[in-house]
């Protein structure tokens, strides 16, 4: 994995914590009528922009090819309070997402049993984000 340190970004790190509220937003009021593969994507989108914002407050930039994949890397690696079964729900989303957005959405039912076996997962794993961006947005 290929890190490159750079300025600390604090206005990036704000607006990528900003667009991953709103997209909690758009997604807690129909998290159970909405189509699967829509709110898998919208967990992803999540997940990814507050980790995004993490680095660029910290002045980290992942430099691999695979940017997605080294960034859930770098997540493990810097936090060790994000458990490994955490990072492996993190890989399987970047996974299931990328098929859905880019091969073809996946069996439906499929899609509904990994969401009905790591919702909670997920959840948890978005609370912690949250929760370590708070020093991005000023707050304690």
């Amino acid at each position: 994995m290929s890190i490159r340190i750079v300025t600390p970004d604090i206005q990036k790190a704000k607006t990528l914590v900003s667009r991953a509220e709103e997209f909690l937003k758009s997604i807690q009021p129909i998290m159970n009528t909405a189509e699967v593969s829509f709110l898998l994507n919208g967990e992803y989108d999540i997940l990814h922009a507050l980790a995004e914002a993490l680095l660029a407050f910290q002045g980290e930039k992942v430099t691999d090819k695979d940017h997605h994949k080294a960034l859930i890397q770098r997540i493990a690696e810097k936090y060790s309070s994000v458990s490994p079964a955490k990072i492996n729900t993190f890989e399987e989303l970047r996974k299931i997402r990328n098929d859905i957005n880019y091969y073809g959405q996946k069996d439906k039912k499929t899609l509904e049993d990994f969401y009905k076996r790591n919702k909670e997962t997920i959840k948890e794993l978005r609370e912690m984000l949250f929760h370590e961006t708070k020093a991005i947005k000023g707050e304690k």
